[in-house]
């Protein structure tokens, strides 16, 4: 199921009695969360805290799961609403700000499956149809993602961090020299010939960089494979996000058992230690929103072939 932006048409949802004031309308669903109904963490007695948009957060229960959904005013969360809301920067971030506070604070209490932003309903029934509908790949997507977190694995690579090697000194020239050598024929130094120099120093610290920062690539890979349950790679960070690094070369998502991270992290980091000119970034852990739609379409893991060192290939984001 894709769980984006599922915004019904509120249009005639407040009807009124003739000659009647018009009634206040209806509020909207909206669903921040699918988590295993009663699965522990006190989830149901902390819902109303979470924080979030709109009302206070509560459940909505059916066939053993529960949304974690508020409500939200109709002239807010609307489809035309949230269309001009989305296109203003700073309410984007208030939103996703929001959002993601109240589903951090959620996956403290409990395993979820987060849903993407502005996920919206007209009403509670359905939400429910939704639930029920997805019930069997939500079910398996919480039972991968139990006890997992996800990793964020950046590598930059930047030449000019790299120091130059210093130029090879000239000796024995002489005044009288033939112009372009020196008196016993060697060839001596000039503006020219020293630009050139510098560029091919140059250029061979560009391939030189990037040469290394493959390595380091396929390493972490390697590295990673040894902990985690599943890579997704993201798009690569371009303009002023990844420019005060140098140029990024790979980000990606992993899957990680969350007794694993106090290992991982460290000797991810390890790979770049003495690598001028190439940086590794780790982040998280966080809630793993890069694999809910991932962790709904892959066989849940037997015993015999579930833990570290399994790491299976996801889709790009």
């Amino acid at each position: 199921m894709n769980t984006a932006d599922q915004i019904v048409p509120t249009d005639g949802l407040s009807p009124t009695a003739h000659g009647d004031a018009p009634a206040p309308p209806a509020p909207l669903i909206y669903v921040y969360a699918i988590a295993v109904d009663g699965g522990g963490g006190g989830l149901s007695q902390h819902v109303h805290t979470l924080g979030g948009l709109g009302d206070p957060p509560r459940l909505i229960r059916h066939e053993g799961l529960a949304a974690i959904v508020a409500d939200v005013p109709q002239d807010t969360f609307s489809s035309d609403a949230l269309k001009e809301q989305l296109e203003s920067l700073e309410r984007l971030e208030a939103l996703a700000r929001a959002h993601h506070g109240c589903i951090e604070a959620a996956a403290s209490l409990t395993t979820l499956l987060p849903l993407r932003l502005t996920t919206v309903y007209v009403d509670d029934a359905r939400v429910a149809a939704m639930m029920s509908e997805n019930a069997p790949a939500f079910r398996q997507a919480l039972e991968l993602l139990t006890g997992q977190v996800e990793l964020g694995v950046k590598i930059f690579a930047d030449p000019e961090a790299v120091p130059a090697s210093p130029a090879p000194a000239t000796t024995g020239e002489r005044t009288d020299a033939p112009s372009g050598g020196t008196a016993d024929g060697r060839i001596g130094s000039s503006p020219g010939r020293d630009y050139l120099k510098r560029r091919r120093a140059q250029r061979t610290r560009h391939a030189d960089t990037y040469r290394v920062a493959g390595v380091v690539a396929q390493r972490a890979v390697d590295t990673a494979a040894g902990y985690a349950t599943a890579r997704v790679p993201h798009r690569l960070q371009q303009g002023a996000l990844g420019a005060a690094r140098g140029e990024n070369l790979v980000n990606d998502a992993y899957l990680v058992p969350a007794q694993f991270i106090d290992e991982l992290a460290p000797a991810l980091q390890e790979l770049v230690d003495g690598t001028p000119g190439v940086a590794i970034e780790v982040t998280g852990p966080w809630v793993p929103y890069s694999f809910t739609e991932w962790a709904q379409t892959q066989p849940v893991p037997t015993q015999a072939t579930a833990g570290a060192g399994r790491l299976r290939q996801g889709d790009s984001a």
